[in-house]
């Protein structure tokens, strides 16, 4: 193991002592602490130590030997309005993300869903490895990785109607009329998809594949220099044109009274997101490039007025409604540098225990 990977586990150890997810008994140092820690307490906390060490380890060489799941997109077309990259063993080596994702209960599933769970085993939490999409006005176009049993996810494709054709040698399979799901199999463990009534992005990708040619996501956003910030062990990333993203839609998102649509993005020409996440912490960056830095002071500031309305909500006194969430906002960080906006938010291994502990 090299030099950087002991650091970071030796780091992220003390991270987890300093912040809570390995809890020492209070005053230790005393001749009290001392006996409390003696005996059986002594050995439970060296087992989680070492069962920190280990789960960071294990992390650390995931990131190491793991393919990049950045490299998918070579395989997506230039010019895209937006593109997103997913690397879901990544995302989910965070303990609070892995149980956001595992959803519900199978009752609770749609019978749509159930049936695709009965006839392949594919669930998206551990079969979807990667994935990388991009959006083309209303239609988007992907590729994914995936661990699936090829010949009964065909069946069942089959089973469920799905209409067949022939591309370069490979089947498609298609779904819908008015904005078709199509999909075909690069390789076993790799697929191509599209969304959308122009068969020819799915037509662009599989021959981009085959060929290797004609431009691609990964070389248009290393020539504007985007590249540069797709963070090293990412578990989401997301670039978008702002101009285009609310073409179809100028409402935008929304978050309780608050709306970021097209008026609220105006002056923002190029947004990028990304989460980094690991057993321990898990970091969100966002940054809006502007037209100019007036632009940018104007965002920053409508992005700062938004943060102090809801950290003046006053935590509810009723614990059954769950823990005070005031760490979490006060860990948000937005400046502004000259044409740009940044928005950090780092959540510690106290901040990711004290989540655990009001999703029971």
């Amino acid at each position: 193991m090299s030099q950087a990977a002991r650091d970071t586990i030796g780091a992220a150890t003390a991270e987890a002592i300093a912040g809570g997810a390995i809890l020492l008994p209070a005053g230790s140092s005393s001749r009290k602490g001392r006996e409390f820690v003696k005996g059986r307490t002594r050995w439970i906390v060296l087992t989680v130590v070492i069962a920190a060490v280990l789960v960071v380890a294990v992390w650390v060489m995931l990131r190491h030997f793991r393919r990049d799941a950045g490299a998918l997109l070579e395989l997506l077309p230039p010019d895209a309005d937006a593109v997103v990259v997913l690397d879901l063993d990544l995302l989910q080596s965070n303990p609070a993300v892995k149980k956001l994702f595992a959803g519900p209960s199978n009752a609770s599933l749609s019978p749509e869903y159930q049936q695709l769970l009965a006839q392949t085993g594919f669930r998206f939490q551990d079969d979807l490895r990667q994935l990388a999409a991009a959006k083309l006005g209303p239609d988007w176009v992907g590729t994914a990785r995936v661990d699936v049993d090829r010949p009964r996810f065909l069946s069942y494709l089959k089973s469920q109607g799905a209409l067949q054709s022939d591309l370069a040698g490979r089947t498609v399979y298609s779904f819908g009329s008015e904005r078709p799901f199509r999909l075909a199999f690069l390789e076993d463990r790799l697929v191509a998809f599209a969304v959308g009534a122009d068969p020819g992005n799915l037509t662009r990708l599989v021959d981009r594949y085959a060929n290797r040619s004609g431009g691609s996501a990964k070389d248009e956003l290393g020539r504007s220099g985007l590249l540069e910030r797709y963070p090293a062990g990412s578990g989401l990333w997301f670039v978008g044109r702002t101009d285009r993203l609310f073409e179809t839609d100028p409402a935008g998102p929304s978050l309780g009274p608050f709306q970021f649509g097209k008026d609220w993005w105006q002056g923002s020409r190029i947004v990028t997101a990304s989460v980094v996440s690991s057993p321990l912490h898990l970091d969100i960056h966002l940054e809006s490039q502007c037209d100019n830095a007036a632009s940018a002071e104007r965002m920053a500031n409508a992005f700062r007025a938004v943060l102090a309305i809801l950290r003046a909500v006053p935590p509810s006194q009723d614990v059954s409604k769950g823990p005070d969430y005031a760490p979490l906002l006060a860990a948000v960080a937005i400046r502004q540098a000259e044409a740009s906006v940044f928005i950090d938010w780092h959540w510690d291994a106290s901040m990711l225990a004290m989540l655990a502990e009001g999703a029971r």
